[in-house]
């Protein structure tokens, strides 16, 4: 499997710690652990949510409707 590497500015870290521990409810600033699990579940529930809406439209697609007369 591919591996994906986020790199940052030294200068942004306290900032991007900061602002997932707020997003997070932490109280506190966050963990690189915790900002890549958080990362993570994101990326899963993109690929989730693009796969259901897929499968839903294809579904929607191939629906016939009933001819009553």
């Amino acid at each position: 499997m591919a591996t994906i590497t986020i790199t940052t500015q030294a200068s942004h870290d306290a900032r991007i710690a900061e602002a997932y521990g707020n997003f997070l409810g932490l109280g506190r600033n966050a963990t690189v652990a915790e900002i890549k699990a958080e990362l993570v579940a994101h990326a899963k529930s993109v690929v989730k949510n693009y796969e259901r809406n897929t499968a839903i439209n294809s579904a929607v697609t191939g629906i016939t409707l009933v001819t009553i007369t």
